[in-house]
């Protein structure tokens, strides 16, 4: 038995929007004419670097602070290779900098939705 695809394409063809797709830069002209010119494009980018900044500060010194620890082990015969000190540093830097990202993210959140705490 076969299936005609006619019908799927129509029902598929219905469902697409009536007005086209704007594309990246059409919206960067419309919003250098409605807001203040080129320094409208980096409106919102001291709350970016607000959360940006503190995680690279943390990122690259906990990747090399570990993998020295642990290749300094293994020379000394402290700790066995299980797994390598690039391995073992990625998963030390990724927990050390979400410990730094995600109180930065909660707060910038609640700024953003101007959250207020409830009274208790």
């Amino acid at each position: 038995m076969q299936y005609s695809r006619k019908p799927a394409l129509r029902g598929l063809l219905s469902e697409h929007p009536a007005r086209p797709v704007v594309s990246q830069l059409d919206q960067v002209r419309s919003l250098l004419r409605q807001g203040g010119g080129p320094i409208s494009l980096y409106k919102g980018l001291g709350t970016q670097l607000v959360g940006v900044v503190p995680t690279s500060l943390v990122y690259m010194p906990t990747y090399e602070l570990v993998t020295q620890l642990v290749r300094s082990l293994e020379q000394g015969g402290i700790a066995e290779r299980s797994l390598p000190a690039s391995q073992l540093a990625s998963i030390a830097t990724g927990i050390v900098s979400s410990c730094v990202r995600v109180p930065i993210s909660v707060v910038k959140v609640r700024a953003t939705a101007k959250w207020t705490p409830p009274a208790s």
